[in-house]
């Protein structure tokens, strides 16, 4: 039988594979318009101690974040603003 991935299946996967806790959090990203927006928004929440990986799409706009311990979210929103013009919210 085939296996339904989602988040939840994932963070546990990401939990094995690095022998420990970690939380992964969605959150909306608004104001990316091309690809060149989302690499920016990816590589300023990676600078990030506490992210361990950051998936950031265009469609639709969002960052799925893989983190080691709960992040304020004002620190993520004050990596996105040093990137360009972009938001970043709960999902």
């Amino acid at each position: 039988s085939l296996k339904r991935w989602n988040i939840s299946t994932c963070t546990r996967i990401a939990r094995k594979q690095n022998k420990g806790d970690v939380l992964t959090r969605e959150y909306l990203i608004e104001g990316m318009s091309c690809s060149h927006c989302v690499a920016r928004v990816k590589n300023a929440l990676l600078t990030h101690p506490d992210v361990i990986q950051a998936e950031v799409t265009l469609h639709p706009p969002r960052a799925i974040i893989t983190l080691k311990q709960p992040v304020n979210i004002e620190h993520l929103q004050q990596l996105v603003n040093e990137a360009g013009d972009y938001t970043i919210k709960p999902n």
